[in-house]
């Protein structure tokens, strides 16, 4: 038993390349994570992590190696600090395995984010209101406007029960 899982850890670490973490990563994390959070993985993994890493060894990715894409990423601070979390999470990997000793995304330094609220003005307020009651026996239209009315959490309105 013991000799197989060193075996099988000797083979992979001959194939370990980052493009073959992002396969595992997408094939064991995947499943768990909802579809848009996904879709921003694949879109991650497509644009940045594997034109600058894909072909790249896990074991010889460098802290200094990370820090340089992320540098190039800081017109686009929140790409940038998303590549640092899922490129984290993925090294999580390699650890388990004992592949890696460490994360090399540990310690950098996310870009500062500014919150990005959205708020609706009062125009676009009674236009929505408008549109809302062309609808008048949907629930949908009635949990919209319970929402605008309380400024309710939209999970807190649907889970919502009479007692």
């Amino acid at each position: 038993m013991v000799r197989t899982l060193l075996k099988k850890r000797k083979h992979y670490k001959k194939l370990a390349t980052i493009k073959d973490l992002a396969q595992d990563y997408v094939e064991r994390h995947g499943k768990r994570k909802r579809t848009r959070s996904l879709k921003e993985d694949h879109i991650l993994l497509k644009n940045i992590i594997l034109p600058y890493f894909g072909d790249k060894k896990v074991e010889h990715i460098s802290r200094r190696d990370i820090e340089s894409v992320h540098l190039r990423l800081a017109n686009t601070p929140y790409q940038a600090n998303r590549f640092l979390s899922l490129f984290s999470k993925m090294f999580s990997l390699p650890i388990a395995w004992s592949l890696r000793t460490e994360n090399p995304v540990k310690g950098i330094e996310c870009y500062p984010e500014e919150k990005r609220d959205r708020w609706l003005d009062a125009q676009e307020l009674n236009q929505l209101w408008v549109a809302l009651n062309e609808y008048p026996k949907h629930k949908t239209a009635f949990a919209f406007k319970l929402l605008i009315l309380t400024g309710a959490r939209k999970n807190e309105v649907f889970q919502a029960t009479w007692d």
